[in-house]
């Protein structure tokens, strides 16, 4: 019987195991994990009826089928489309920006942006803010402007601790102005909630699976020889006792604030403030009825990662992927070791991109075996 290593509980390395005991004969799979619960960031706290996700909205959205068809077996789904609003200039405006937040923001000046919208590149389309300012058309310009200054400047310096000018473009190549009055958050194919919340879909993911909890393997460990084949998804600069460095992360604090259903701040379940407010957004919980006591509202505080802190976003630049580039040559070196995931990659992933990576380098393991 071959056994198989995997550290790190959370949503990568659950579905790694999963996916190989389903499809191999004569294997022993056991997960190391150094928090006392799996799910990693999927975690939930029920706070007196009210299901509130500890790391922030998770929203299951995805375009691919196969994950789509793997995920869906573990717990029962309900469709769930997110709406998200910035409150700039006194207004909860639907972000993405879309037809509607340009008729809230321009009034009747907004028909000339609809119109040179649709006809630079269709109706129904998402377009990167970026397309905007680079056309030719005064009117796409102006609101790409209007957007760059008072929806995502503040909200990203905020989030990121520094000037926009020292933000990656990729940043703002992800945000688009939807050509429509489609207000959904996401546009993906499948859009889900677990009915009875994330934690349950980690408790039916972690069944049949020895996980050891409270626990850690590393390199030097003599536990990782007795298995065929690890799987690491934790941080790999970790897994080496920073022996090149620490990479570069930015953390989060979440405070529960005094929230009212009825204002116009809260009016969907996510609010970004770009704006002089200290937080990045609020999220009011619950997201389905199913879910709901009385709605919880979690403010988001953006900041420096200490030793101590959990790591959220990696932080991307020359130094930080050189030094990545460094860790994963190390990490050639050992033989039977595969590192797949958010902090083993050192790339921010959404969870159907968690699910896909981790399908992926199990799928590429039984190919050769």
């Amino acid at each position: 019987m071959r056994k198989i290593g995997i550290i790190g509980a959370g949503l990568c390395g659950l579905t790694i195991a999963q996916r190989l005991l389903r499809n191999m004969n004569d294997i022993e799979v056991v997960i190391f994990e150094k928090q006392p619960y799996g799910g990693g960031n999927l975690r939930e706290r029920n706070l007196n009826g009210t299901i509130v996700h500890m790391h922030g909205p998770h929203i299951f959205h995805t375009k691919s089928e196969n994950v789509w068809k793997f995920i869906k077996q573990f717990t029962t789904w309900e469709p769930y489309f997110h709406e998200v609003t910035a409150f700039i200039k006194g207004q909860a405006v639907p972000v993405p920006f879309n037809f509607k937040s340009i008729d809230m923001i321009f009034g009747n000046n907004g028909q000339f942006m609809k119109t040179a919208i649709i006809d630079e590149f269709g109706f129904g389309s998402r377009v990167p803010i970026l397309k905007l300012l680079e056309s030719h058309n005064s009117h796409l310009n102006l609101l790409g402007d209007e957007i760059f200054r008072s929806v995502y400047k503040g909200y990203t310096e905020k989030q990121w601790g520094k000037p926009i000018s020292e933000v990656a473009n990729s940043v703002l190549s992800r945000v688009p102005v939807v050509a429509s009055y489609d207000s959904r958050y996401f546009n993906d194919k499948y859009q889900y909630l677990p009915k009875y919340g994330y934690n349950e879909l980690i408790d039916n993911m972690s069944k049949s699976i020895n996980i050891k909890y409270n626990n850690n393997i590393d390199v030097d460990n003599k536990k990782l020889s007795n298995f065929d084949h690890v799987f690491c998804t934790s941080a790999i600069d970790e897994f080496f006792k920073y022996s090149l460095g620490k990479l570069d992360y930015r953390s989060l604090s979440f405070e529960q604030i005094d929230g009212s259903a009825d204002t116009p701040y809260y009016e969907t379940c996510q609010t970004n403030f770009p704006n002089e407010y200290e937080f990045t957004r609020v999220a009011k919980y619950g997201f389905l009825k199913s879910q709901t006591n009385k709605p919880i509202f979690i403010a988001e505080y953006p900041k420096d990662c200490g030793e101590n802190d959990h790591k959220y976003y990696p932080v991307s630049n020359d130094e930080t992927k050189a030094l990545f580039s460094l860790y994963k040559e190390k990490s050639k070196q050992i033989k039977n070791l595969t590192f797949a995931g958010r902090l083993a990659d050192f790339k921010y992933y959404n969870m159907d991109q968690v699910i896909a990576r981790g399908l992926k380098v199990s799928d590429t393991f039984m190919n050769k075996n």
